[in-house]
């Protein structure tokens, strides 16, 4: 039997709580972090928006140990990622690589007992 703990972010402006809702400016490098306890046998990323510019977007185990990366182009962001995980942290990153903006929304399920 499995279970999920779910967490949203979006992205668009500056942080604006702490409570895994974020705002970013796209144009800056930006880090959400998200964090469960317990038994963790898989994770599942959504990344969802729009965005003019280009840009990288990463995913890490504990201590920022990068386990896959995306690059992102102008116009729709529409990312999928499902995996084994055994971390009880994930670290998504947006890294710019041309100026832009536009908005992600990012949602993370830690999947596990």
């Amino acid at each position: 039997f499995f279970s999920s703990r779910r967490r949203h972010t979006r992205l668009q402006g500056d942080w604006t709580s702490d409570v895994c809702s974020s705002d970013l400016d796209l144009t800056k490098k930006k880090t959400t972090v998200f964090e469960t306890k317990g038994t963790i046998s898989g994770i599942e990323i959504s990344v969802d928006g729009k965005i003019q510019g280009t840009g990288t977007l990463t995913i890490a185990y504990n201590d920022t140990t990068i386990y896959k990366e995306y690059k992102l182009d102008s116009g729709t962001v529409d990312i999928n990622h499902k995996s084994d995980w055994y971390a009880d942290k994930c670290e998504v990153t947006f890294i710019p690589t041309t100026p832009s903006k536009g908005k992600l929304e990012i949602s993370c399920d830690f999947v596990g007992d």
